[in-house]
């Protein structure tokens, strides 16, 4: 690519996070995916590295400055930028639990539930397989206050029966409108309320316990209210575009008031950290 594809933009609280326009990668067969983990390299550039997440109405790759690791060359004046894509989200396991929740996927057959379920059970070494709580979990919920014999229960049950998973690892990204409430989070997807009625996972879920890896005290894990529909001062194209991404992602609302709420999670960002959330 030719680094004029880049600019830079004034960002708040970012965070390692920035976008890139829809249809921008999607010669290199990646159009089925809503966000990247990338290195970006070149002499007018430096090196910069972060998630880029997929966002309409841009022509050209935004980088905050959190993205930007090491300055631009002082003596290269060539214009070429090497892009390398890390990882694609949502990921095999996140787009299969989603579809997996989804009462409205066309393709849930008992063949594709099956490979569901063997997909969440499995603990082979695909990084991106979904797996049981582990330890680390089970000792931040036990200090965050739930009862251990609940937490125990809850591991086995998830174990022996998938369809039980209330526990899920997210990718951390950026409020691409900019219009998300302060401290707030937007989960794309669907799912089933009581009525058994389809509706955005925030809809169902409006407050997950969300935490990173590694992490080490119970403050290192908060609860956070899920945007569950539209926000007041959001416009219906920017509310749409958020119910456009699929699960897999967390979306982190834009702090100016406060300390980005990523970072007051075991000091964490989005450079493509995986988050970890569990619904209530």
């Amino acid at each position: 690519y030719d680094c004029f594809y880049l600019s830079a933009c004034k960002l708040h609280a970012f965070q390692g996070c920035g976008f890139y326009p829809e249809g921008f990668f999607d010669g290199w067969g990646r159009k089925s995916y809503d966000a990247m983990q990338v290195r970006i390299i070149g002499p007018k550039v430096g090196l910069a590295k972060g998630m880029l997440l997929k966002k309409r109405g841009i022509t050209c790759i935004q980088l905050p400055s959190s993205m930007l690791k090491v300055p631009p060359s002082k003596t290269c004046t060539e214009t070429w930028v090497a892009i390398v894509v890390n990882n694609v989200f949502p990921s095999e396991g996140n787009n299969l639990m989603g579809r997996f929740l989804d009462p409205d996927a066309k393709d849930v057959t008992k063949s594709w539930k099956g490979r569901f379920l063997d997909h969440a059970t499995k603990s082979g070494k695909n990084k991106n397989t979904m797996k049981s709580l582990s330890p680390m979990y089970k000792r931040m919920l036990v200090g965050f206050g739930v009862k251990e014999s609940n937490v125990n229960l809850y591991a086995r049950q998830s174990i022996k029966d998938p369809k039980t998973l209330k526990h899920v690892h997210l990718k951390g990204v950026i409020d691409p409108t900019g219009k998300l409430p302060e401290n707030k989070v937007f989960i794309a997807g669907y799912t089933t309320d009581s009525d058994n009625k389809r509706q955005l996972f925030g809809k169902v879920h409006k407050k997950v316990y969300i935490s990173r890896s590694p992490c080490m005290e119970p403050g290192d894990a908060k609860i956070v209210s899920v945007v569950g529909s539209k926000p007041k001062d959001m416009s219906v194209a920017d509310w749409n575009l958020l119910c456009s991404y699929r699960f897999g992602t967390i979306i982190f609302s834009q702090s100016r008031e406060s300390a980005p709420l990523p970072c007051v999670i075991a000091d964490g960002d989005l450079d493509g950290d995986g988050k970890m959330n569990l619904a209530f």
